[in-house]
């Protein structure tokens, strides 16, 4: 009876980068880009949604007594917010019983055809 050998390979973070995959910073650069000519802010049309979500979260991480803990956040971290954001917009959502959600900037959504 022949044995047969098994490869296992592991692959860190960063290992993508090698085969042209943006890097965590780069891919956040370009969901600011890509918000930008859809999900103006009314105030400020040099903003977006995206990017207001990115520096009200930047702005609570930074208010931490544990900023000697804190990490950098990613656009994972704006995803998910921005996920959960939604479940809790709606008027069905049971967390709306125990937490509310401040009130968004105006946006000026422009879908181009």
């Amino acid at each position: 009876m022949s044995v047969k050998r098994k490869l296992i390979i592991v692959a860190g973070a960063g290992s993508s980068i090698d085969f042209g995959m943006l890097r965590v910073e780069e891919i956040n650069n370009f969901f600011l880009k890509s918000a930008y000519p859809y999900f103006l802010l009314a105030n400020d049309q040099n903003k977006t949604l995206y990017g207001y979500i990115c520096e009200e979260v930047e702005r609570h991480l930074s208010s931490s007594a544990m900023l000697h803990m804190r990490r950098k956040q990613n656009f994972e971290d704006i995803l998910y917010v921005i996920y959960t954001l939604a479940g809790l917009h709606s008027a069905q959502a049971p967390l709306g019983a125990f937490i509310g959600i401040r009130r968004f900037p105006d946006v000026v959504y422009m879908a181009i055809i």
